[in-house]
């Protein structure tokens, strides 16, 4: 294996010497009694709570509050919460990382007796819900866990210990990230007995300090009664409801939360994907008297629609959607005279915003698994509209945690035990070297593609064991959910493989390594003939002239004459009816080689054609974000088929980024009387 300059092992120490002089002093705590069997897998309680008094001399003016948690935590200081955030720490492979944060907390502390106080919910750490990922049996579960510590002026104020107590008994009775919250507020006063905490073995993994923003509320969304008895928030997103009650005591409100309703307004039903409790719902139980405000902490789902139960005297006065997800920054938008592409557009934004929650994920509901192929067809969208390249990063370590010794990657991180044997293969484990490429270009900054170096090198080794005659058969999914015929899997797998290599050669030279540039290089040469012997033929033709192989043939440079290509791409989706002929990895390639050679009005056909399969067809059908496949039968809230909203930064704003630098190009102009005006990081504004 090649290493680069900064070994992952040296990467790993450097880490865990940064964690534990956060921890000095701290050690890992939990409930006594409480531990995952399998006997136990089904058990659920409530969520636990601990507690510290100490003391602070006056005076502070420097005081961090360190803290970690297997499963989520909210922390709160004299009463107060340490930071504006929720559903921390972000999701990792708890046998292999957890991750931390820091909060400065001086204006918190007051001179004498404080009071440390945490509240863990189960996050993916202890997920009871049986399912088709199997969750429930993945080998870091246990009960929540806390590590904390609160340093002042050089001076340990607060460490967990046994000398901590903690109450079982709380307000938060059930959380579940697969199926929902479930809160007293009679159980807010806390009249039971604490105990003491019960040192533990904690999660194992490397304490790790998140490098990306936290996840906040970003918005609320007032919703609206229909006459169906469910509530709408008018599009779909990510999170939670929030809700004003008036009622007796135990009296409850019970939230379900759907993306879809019926004709009648009546909510759909729940997800395959769940197979055990109930999906998507919350409950809340009154304490009695006066209005009461609530929304759960420690789950998130996807939904636009809410249905709203009550049992017992109760009166609902009003829903919110809140909206959830890791706070990045906006640094792009655009607006045009096509309403079509500004639909597709704003639906992109929504789903890459309920799809970053922690980290990028394929869809805010059924599943919330971090899918490779998801993560990289959304990156460019992503680092167009905001600057999320940190979360990008913190979760391609979560990847590389659970690469095999052989090299394998699995399809999806955190949640990794099920992603080694499908859905795995070079269109989707070239995230690992095409997302910090993406970067790189993006923003400059080549540190990702060095960490990750040794990893995608050892990668490589693992895809050469698998090719056929320099060919990636039977390896990987190809154009995923096309509507109909379309590309071999093959040949969209071997043509991202050869992109994998190319990038690999690109850094390596860089990095200095011209050895392995060079026999990179070759590699993407040989594999490249290989693709051509195999699926190319004279005229431009490509395998059956299917839109996804000629789209890709060409787009990766693989087509010996890519301009005959891009032709027969043209004529044959006039032929279609500019219908989406093509999945996910078609849905990117074939407006992008349409625009590159040409063919700009046959690309915009096909954004505003209104026939099914189409974009302009789900949102005649109400879809208000990116729905998982064109015909509607998954999921209503991916991100892979929406690079339409980079496509048009990239063609009709003439802004590309390369080597961390903002090139412009002459921006493209559809037929007809068209507007375009675009603004993107340091590239200024595009107005024509």
């Amino acid at each position: 294996m090649i290493e680069s300059r900064i070994p992952l092992f040296c990467l790993a120490a450097l880490v865990a010497g940064g964690a534990q002089a956060a921890f000095e002093s701290a050690r890992w705590i939990g409930v006594e009694g409480r531990h995952f069997h399998w006997y136990y897998r089904k058990d659920v309680h409530p969520a636990p709570i601990f507690r510290k008094s100490f003391t602070c001399p006056p005076g502070v003016r420097d005081a961090v509050l360190a803290v970690s948690a297997a499963g989520y935590r909210e922390v709160r200081l004299n009463g107060l919460p340490v930071a504006d955030e929720l559903l921390m720490p972000t999701p990792s492979n708890f046998d292999r990382r957890t991750y931390y944060s820091e909060h400065q907390v001086a204006g918190l502390l007051r001179a004498g007796t404080n009071v440390v106080e945490a509240t863990l919910g189960n996050s993916i750490y202890n997920c009871s819900a049986q399912g088709v990922w199997m969750q429930d049996t993945i080998t870091w579960r246990d009960a929540p866990q806390l590590l904390l510590e609160i340093t002042a002026d050089g001076r340990t104020l607060a460490a967990t210990d046994e000398t901590w107590e903690t109450y079982a008994d709380g307000p938060v009775r059930a959380d579940s990230i697969r199926n929902g919250e479930t809160y007293d507020a009679r159980k807010e006063v806390l009249a039971g007995a604490w105990k003491p905490a019960k040192r533990t073995h904690g999660p194992g993994g490397v304490l790790t300090r998140e490098a990306h923003p936290p996840v906040r509320i970003f918005g609320r969304v007032p919703m609206r009664r229909l006459a169906g008895g469910a509530w709408d928030a008018g599009e779909n997103l990510a999170g939670f409801a929030e809700i004003r009650v008036r009622g007796e005591a135990g009296a409850a409100v019970t939230l379900r939360y759907r993306e879809e309703i019926d004709a009648e307004g009546r909510l759909l039903t729940g997800s395959k994907f769940v197979e055990s409790g109930e999906f998507q719902t919350d409950r809340y139980v009154l304490r009695g008297g006066d209005e009461e405000i609530w929304h759960p902490r420690f789950v998130y789902h996807g939904f636009r629609y809410v249905g709203v139960e009550t049992a017992g005297e109760c009166e609902v006065l009003s829903v919110a959607a809140c909206k959830v997800g890791t706070d990045v920054e906006e640094v792009g938008d655009f607006t045009s005279s096509s309403e079509a592409l500004n639909d597709i557009h704003r639906r992109m934004r929504r789903s890459l915003r309920a799809n970053l929650v922690g980290f990028p994920t394929d869809c805010p509901t059924r599943e919330k698994q971090g899918w490779t192929g998801d993560a990289l067809y959304g990156c460019e969208a992503m680092l167009y509209n905001y600057r999320a390249e940190s979360v990008y990063v913190d979760w391609l370590r979560t990847l590389v945690d659970v690469q095999r010794p052989n090299g394998q990657l699995p399809a999806k991180s955190p949640i990794s035990a099920n992603g080694y044997n499908w859905g795995y293969g070079p269109a989707w484990d070239s995230a690992l070297a095409l997302i910090p490429e993406t970067i790189y270009d993006f923003t400059g900054d080549d540190a990702p593609f060095r960490e990750f170096y040794p990893a995608i090198v050892k990668y490589l080794g693992f895809a050469e064991t698998m090719l056929r005659g320099d060919l990636a058969v039977g390896f990987g999914l190809g154009d995923w959910l096309s509507p109909c015929a379309t590309a071999p899997d093959a040949l969209v797998s071997t043509a991202y493989l050869v992109a994998t290599y190319r990038a690999t050669a690109r850094f390596a030279r860089r990095f200095g390594k011209d050895a392995d540039a060079a026999r990179f290089a070759a590699r993407a040469g040989e594999i490249s003939d290989a693709f051509r012997r195999a699926w190319c033929r004279e005229g431009g033709h490509v395998a059956k002239d299917e839109p996804a192989s000629l789209a890709v043939a060409a787009g990766f440079g693989l087509a010996p004459d890519p301009k005959a290509t891009a032709a027969l791409l043209a004529a044959e989706m006039r032929r279609r009816g500019h219908r989406a002929a093509f999945g996910m990895i078609g849905s990117k390639w074939v407006p992008r080689v349409l625009a590159d050679h040409g063919h700009v009005d046959d690309a915009m056909a096909i954004f505003e054609q209104r026939e099914k399969p189409g974009w302009e067809w789900q949102r005649l059908r109400g879809a208000t974000t990116i729905w998982e496949d064109f015909e509607g039968k998954g999921s209503h809230n991916h991100v892979i088929l929406g690079d339409p909203s980079a496509w048009a930064f990239r063609y009709l704003g003439g802004i590309e980024f390369r080597d961390g630098k903002a090139i412009r190009h002459e921006p493209l102009r559809p037929s007809g009387e068209f507007r375009f005006s675009c603004r993107c990081r340091d590239a200024g504004v595009t107005a024509w």
